[in-house]
């Protein structure tokens, strides 16, 4: 949603700039627009299939606008920093109740940040694995090579991520053996 109107504003401004250019621009936002239209229907399909509406992610909470977005709690280890070190006792307490909670069996680490708060919730509760998410910040040099941007790193990432840690779907075993505690 916000991404759409993002696409509206830079035409706009792109137009402004080269307007002889403004019904190719016009045109070409549309079909964005109507990709990232078809991405929400995707993601609101995975939601709608959830058997589970709380997810763990073990890192800062990077998510919160897809909870929002969609009804379910993005529950981070830490609110507004990246989480490197050791996750402090308190922290690990409310974790350890809320995996316990939900019954949470997977949770999400970020690819971008240190791995060692999810490898600890991973030896001291009863999470089975950890799986990836990037809030598209980045890239990896074999997402280049794909020739990945937002949508494929959302369709190949995140939303097979959030199928798993919420049990909307089951888990494709090429994604598993890939991903399963970044293997």
């Amino acid at each position: 949603t916000l991404a759409t109107r993002s696409v509206d504003t830079i035409a706009a401004g792109l137009s402004e700039i080269a307007p002889d250019e403004g019904s190719v621009l016009t045109e070409n936002a549309e079909t964005v627009k109507a990709d990232l239209d078809e991405l929400d229907d995707e993601w609101a399909s995975i939601f709608e299939r959830a058997e589970r509406d709380v997810v763990f992610l073990a890192a800062h909470n990077a998510f919160g606008y897809v909870g929002e977005r969609y009804g379910a709690t993005i529950q981070p280890l830490v609110s507004n920093l990246a989480a490197e070190g050791d996750v402090p006792p308190a922290d690990m307490r409310r974790a350890e109740d809320t995996i316990a909670e939900h019954g949470i069996r997977a949770i999400v680490s970020a690819v971008f940040e240190s791995r060692r708060p999810a490898r600890q919730l991973l030896a001291e509760t009863d999470v089975e694995a950890y799986y990836p998410v990037t809030p598209y910040a980045g890239t990896t040099p074999e997402w280049v090579y794909r020739g990945w941007g937002y949508f494929e790193i959302a369709r190949n990432i995140n939303m097979p991520t959030f199928e798993i840690v919420l049990d909307a779907a089951d888990p494709d075993p090429d994604f598993v053996e890939e991903w399963r505690n970044f293997a």
